[in-house]
């Protein structure tokens, strides 16, 4: 199909996600300017479960026809790490067409938690070796893959509580039943504004806007530099007219002021790239994961 006759009927986000993180938002918005500005309607369809490979898989099997796209983030690229019966495969399935936004990560406890800096919180973990400390949302994270790295630069094994979702994550850790979590900072920040969670660092090399009082890693000495961003694809063989309309189009919705005042409200930032260069960041991005994912020898059911 010529991009000039493209699209020929409603075009499908699936996100991998349940309404309300990054991915879902990122989706939403780009769907109600792409549905403006394109002859015919983009809807979003959240697929969550399976650890966020649902979504994925489905996509994969659609026709490459620009119809069919994915919105996902980190563990789209993880779960290459952790699965060895995955039914697609990022590289190989699917064509990347454009950044949509990415924003960091900040590490939080309750307030019960006696350390008031990041420094006093590696003591406190130097002194509690082995308890239940850090609430992980899934082995296929960002969240838990930024925690890997911060515990082994710190020299600290605290123990870890798996769930399943950053939902049940955030209601253990807002209750004080588990004393620290890494979230992402369009979810966490108003809560660490309202005094319920306290945040000790941010992971992006920039202080975060929503939290400019917070310190990054690096600032305190750690260097790490790491955001949680998502992306949008299609189907391997997709043609490349209507992955480069898409990436224009996507790009220029992006950049509008409206949509930029709802990002910097949730500290997202949209970094235009072309689909060339998402994919550098793609390849890259997997084999920075999975060398976490070895190192820490991270397993599915963690």
């Amino acid at each position: 199909m010529a991009a000039q006759t493209y699209p020929g009927r409603t075009v499908v986000l699936s996100v991998p996600t349940p309404p309300g993180g990054q991915p879902d938002i990122l989706a939403r918005l780009v769907a109600d300017r792409l549905s403006k500005a394109l002859p015919q309607r983009l809807v979003v369809e959240n697929r969550a479960g399976a650890n966020s490979n649902i979504s994925p898989r489905e996509v994969a099997r659609a026709a490459p026809d620009g119809h069919t796209l994915l919105v996902a983030s980190a563990p789209f690229l993880i779960n290459t790490s952790l699965y060895t019966d995955l039914a697609f495969d990022p590289i190989r399935d699917f064509v990347p067409v454009a950044m949509l936004g990415a924003a960091p990560s900040i590490l939080i406890v309750h307030p019960s938690v006696p350390a008031k800096t990041l420094a006093e919180f590696v003591d406190y973990l130097r002194q509690s070796a082995g308890k239940p400390i850090y609430a992980s949302p899934g082995a296929g994270t960002a969240s838990r893959l930024l925690f890997e790295q911060f515990k082994r630069l710190a020299g600290v094994e605290p123990g870890i509580v798996p769930y399943r979702g950053a939902g049940p994550v955030f209601n253990d850790v807002l209750a004080g039943h588990v004393p620290m979590t890494i979230a992402q900072v369009e979810v966490a920040a108003a809560m660490v504004r309202e005094g319920r969670l306290r945040a000790l660092a941010v992971s992006s090399r920039e202080r975060s806007a929503l939290l400019p009082d917070v310190p990054t890693f690096r600032e305190l000495g750690f260097p790490i530099e790491v955001t949680v961003w998502s992306g949008l694809y299609a189907p391997a063989g997709t043609p490349p007219a209507i992955v480069e309309l898409l990436n224009a189009e996507t790009r220029k919705a992006l950049a509008e002021p409206a949509a930029r005042d709802v990002m910097g409200k949730l500290g997202i930032v949209s970094e235009p790239l072309t689909p060339a260069q998402l994919g550098d960041l793609v390849r890259a991005e997997i084999a920075r994961y999975a060398g976490i994912v070895k190192a820490a020898g991270i397993t599915v059911d963690q």
